[in-house]
């Protein structure tokens, strides 16, 4: 609530003293009318903030405008400074006849000043009480006005407001439905395909499984060669043990039968050294793709996102509370998939599957969720390649 500068209006008989004081207050900032005499007439008209009123000593006691001012309720609000020529014994008799503040004769300017500053400090508080409660009663008269007309006029129109208010109700009751309906349904695709996320694995991780892949790869294809050289030792031993006891029917057949199992050994035997050969070789330019997939809105280009800062701990057993929302500050929805790769040139191409840098190419499950929302679309977030022997992830640029 704004107010204008402070109104002052200053009462006094003696012509040099009313233009001194005046001056004064104008040069201080305030907005100041002088009076010879005045009445509540023209003290409600000019509706100052202070009134400053002189007083001589027989006109001390019969000061008809203080009494009016402090007798009537438009305007004892208004704070009154009488200037009084005499001591301690006028100064009591103008406050015991209702003046806020009396100043004695002759006084010193800045005490002036300072006298009608204080009033005006406790009088501010109080006026924009008065006028926010004068606001307020006008609203209430205003509310009732119209509560008024609306009484008069609520048999007439009774009927059609109503059909009015029933069919902006079913209206709404309809786009409603089908709103909620529709987000529901995006919702539902939103926590599945937050769902699909198995968790950001760190890059000591990543490389882990790397190593661990590579190492089970070699003793597997280890433990598969080395079970059919056994497996072909075997059936040698037993052979050549039925071949010193055989009819000379069956030497014939045994000796066959050796001769294929020991030539079976034999390629085994090299075979099994061109493989490490191979592997010795190639197996560094085999890498493990990490790809993290995201989620985003095709029109708005809003990414699909948590509506927490961190994704929720799938250990926990909450998956079925995951929170998904378009936009935010929450942290990204992302998919994480991992494939092999191939590197097949000096400058650093890689070749792979179509799905591995895709993960979502010929996905049913990731196809089924996108096709019922079909504003989100898939977009890869990051590439990385982890090659036996370096210790750090390589970005790949798809």
């Amino acid at each position: 609530m704004e107010f204008g500068p402070d109104r002052l209006l200053v009462v006094e008989a003696e012509g040099d003293l009313r233009e001194h004081v005046a001056n004064l207050l104008t040069n201080a900032g305030y907005k100041v009318s002088a009076e010879p005499a005045a009445t509540l007439k023209t003290v409600l008209a000019s509706s100052p903030d202070v009134i400053v009123v002189g007083a001589n000593r027989p006109q001390l006691d019969c000061c008809d405008l203080l009494a009016d001012v402090k007798g009537s309720e438009q305007a004892r609000h208004i704070r009154v400074i009488m200037l009084a020529a005499g001591g301690s014994a006028e100064r009591i008799r103008g406050l015991d006849l209702g003046a806020d503040d009396v100043l004695s004769l002759p006084f010193d300017d800045r005490e002036l000043l300072a006298r009608v500053r204080a009033p005006l400090r406790e009088k501010r508080p109080e006026d924009e009480l008065r006028e926010s409660v004068r606001h307020g009663r006008k609203s209430q008269r205003e509310a009732r006005r119209v509560i008024h007309v609306l009484n008069q006029g609520r048999r007439t129109v009774r009927l059609g407001f109503s059909l009015l208010i029933l069919c902006a109700l079913l209206a709404s009751a309809g786009f409603g439905f089908l709103y909620w309906r529709s987000q529901r349904q995006n919702v539902r695709v939103y926590t599945a395909l937050a769902k699909l996320q198995t968790g950001i694995a760190g890059e000591r991780e990543l490389l882990e499984l790397a190593r661990r892949a590579r190492s089970q790869a070699e003793q597997s294809a280890t433990n598969s060669t080395e079970a059919q050289r056994q497996n072909l030792r075997q059936q040698s031993k037993e052979l050549r043990d039925k071949l010193g006891s055989a009819d000379p029917s069956q030497v014939a057949a045994i000796e066959r039968q050796l001769r294929a199992a020991n030539e079976r050994l034999q390629r085994l035997e090299t075979e099994s050294t061109v493989a490490q050969d191979v592997i010795r070789s190639y197996s560094a330019s085999v890498c493990l793709l990490h790809v993290v997939v995201g989620f985003r809105d095709k029109r708005s280009g809003l990414i699909l996102r948590y509506t927490t800062m961190t994704p929720p701990d799938s250990s926990l057993g909450n998956a079925n509370e995951v929170k998904v929302q378009l936009g935010g500050i929450g942290s990204e929805v992302r998919v994480d998939a991992f494939g092999t790769g191939f590197l097949a040139a000096a400058d650093g191409r890689i070749v792979t599957n179509h799905h591995v840098v895709e993960p979502w190419w010929k996905n049913d499950d990731v196809a089924e969720l996108l096709k019922q929302a079909v504003e989100l679309e898939p977009m890869v977030v990051e590439l990385t390649a982890y090659f036996p022997g370096i210790s750090h992830g390589i970005p790949v640029t798809l």
